[in-house]
């Protein structure tokens, strides 16, 4: 039991090293990625999304960014008034399956 606790112990921690260093890559990476638009929106930063957006590259005019704009303002919307029906139809006592 004492030798072979021995001659294993290095091994494990060489293991868990090479384990943790793509998670500390994205721990250091997470620093130096934008925010997400859709995030951005929800919080009512309108100027930054579009600056992230533009910043992206893929959309190659103004006309563009506000028709992605308006969909993610839209899907945003979507979501707000599904999840409180999703919370009634939890909640109430009498929901019925299909």
């Amino acid at each position: 039991g004492y030798m072979s606790g021995w001659i294993l112990q290095p091994r494990w921690r060489v293991m868990v090293g090479i384990g943790s260093i793509i998670p500390f890559c994205f721990m250091v990476s997470q620093f130096f990625l934008p925010e997400t638009p859709r995030w951005l929106l929800k919080k009512g930063r309108k100027d930054v999304a579009i600056k992230n957006l533009r910043k992206m590259g893929k959309y190659p005019n103004d006309k563009a960014v506000n028709k992605v704009l308006e969909e993610i303002l839209a899907q945003i919307a979507a979501e707000e008034v599904g999840q409180d029906r999703a919370w009634r139809e939890l909640l109430n006592p009498s929901c019925t399956m299909l």
